[in-house]
């Protein structure tokens, strides 16, 4: 065996974290996870990313839909949190037994925006040798990063921020914003022990340029992502996952939007992505059913080609306790049946109708103000980062 280290130094932030690249001379995709547990914390995110011609599927690990009823669709403030544990509890279910991934995206890699990834017009060669006052106005006319004094800094690379600490570390007392938006203002604070101009154009091109060109390159040769989550303990990593590719499964979107109706009384009905509609009293938070609500609808396996092989399948037991709490509120409302709501003139009640964005009191059955409940679970559209902006 080949063992490979990696330490964090000390004081490091995540902004200089830099990407591994580590190339297995085998035909199967792996995750190592059995090497991670040793620093490896409980339910640890894992998040994993495949380009090819199909979509990839695991290979030796159980493949999980969730129930949507479990992500509280009225609390998106916390989604993260809540879809983590959905995700943990649905992949430790029985028959998946903490060894399952979560399709989040799978579909066309053009999905996927260079923005970030690599701009054409960011070159280390104008660095060689160039005043150390006049980097940061290098690095913004070729848009790696903005900077507002008095307000933010906007990186437009993940580890833009990390590369300017490591040679133009900001002083003490100071921002980033201020100190990088006008060196020339603090030229007698600049460390230059720690300024190189060729080492710096040198990690510029090594770190920056040449994976992102790299990156686009390969987004370009293969059509086809998939993007797969699972949490994982270290008392669970004693098997690394393999993937392979099935043609023959379709694509999978990278968002869920749910649409709240508000009715004349002030209740709700939530209609889910998958058309299921749960009711939700006044303004009561969303419902939490009973313990035996699975967090998981399906659990499968996947094969190289065909459909999966459903090893559980909770629809039926979804469906009927679904049924049961709206019916406990009275959803749906019996047609022949008033409703107790009215408009503020005092009209009469009036049955509910359907198919036309009414409720028969006069009162529009959508909230307009927050109709669409959008949990998105893969945000591709700005490349696979998030821009970062520090105030």
């Amino acid at each position: 065996f080949l063992f490979a280290a990696f330490k964090l130094t000390h004081g490091a932030g995540v902004d200089q974290i830099h990407p591994v690249v580590l190339e297995f001379d085998t035909g199967e995709a792996c995750i190592p996870l059995r090497l991670t547990k040793i620093a490896a914390t409980e339910d640890m995110e894992v998040r994993s990313f495949f380009l090819g011609n199909a979509r990839t599927v695991p290979k030796n690990y159980r493949h999980v839909l969730i129930n949507p009823v479990k992500i509280d669709w009225l609390n998106l403030t916390s989604v993260a949190e809540n879809y983590k544990d959905v995700i943990t509890q649905a992949v430790d279910a029985f028959k998946a037994d903490g060894h399952a991934f979560v399709t989040e995206y799978a579909g066309p890699s053009s999905v996927v925006s260079e923005f970030g990834i690599h701009d054409p017009a960011w070159d280390g060669a104008p660095l060689l040798g160039i005043a150390v006052t006049d980097v940061v106005d290098t690095l913004q006319s070729q848009g790696l990063l903005q900077c507002f004094a008095g307000e933010f800094c906007q990186y437009n690379h993940p580890l833009a921020a990390g590369l300017l600490a490591e040679f133009l570390p900001v002083p003490d007392g100071l921002n980033d914003y201020d100190f990088y938006a006008c060196l020339s203002c603090y030229e007698g604070l600049i460390d230059l022990n720690a300024w190189d101009a060729t080492l710096f154009a040198t990690a510029y091109q090594k770190r920056i340029i040449e994976p992102g060109a790299h990156a686009i390159e390969l987004l370009q040769t293969w059509p086809y992502l998939t993007r797969m989550y699972t949490t994982i303990s270290p008392g669970e990593m004693t098997e690394d996952p393999l993937f392979h590719q099935n043609p023959d499964l379709g694509d999978v979107t990278a968002s869920l939007t749910a649409q709240r109706s508000v009715l004349c009384s002030g209740d709700a009905v939530v209609t889910l992505p998958d058309g299921r509609e749960v009711f939700v009293p006044g303004n009561a938070t969303w419902p939490t059913f009973d313990d035996e609500m699975p967090y998981a609808e399906d659990i499968e396996t996947t094969l190289m080609q065909g459909a999966p092989m459903t090893l559980v399948d909770n629809t039926e037991v979804i469906d009927q306790k679904i049924e049961a709490w709206n019916k406990l509120n009275g959803w749906p409302q019996d047609p022949d049946a008033g409703t107790t709501g009215g408009t503020d003139s005092g009209t009469d009640s009036a049955s509910v109708t359907a198919g036309d964005g009414e409720m028969g009191c006069g009162c529009r059955s959508t909230d307009e103000r927050g109709s669409g409940l959008a949990l998105t679970l893969l945000l591709l559209s700005a490349g696979l980062w998030t821009r970062r902006r520090r105030a």
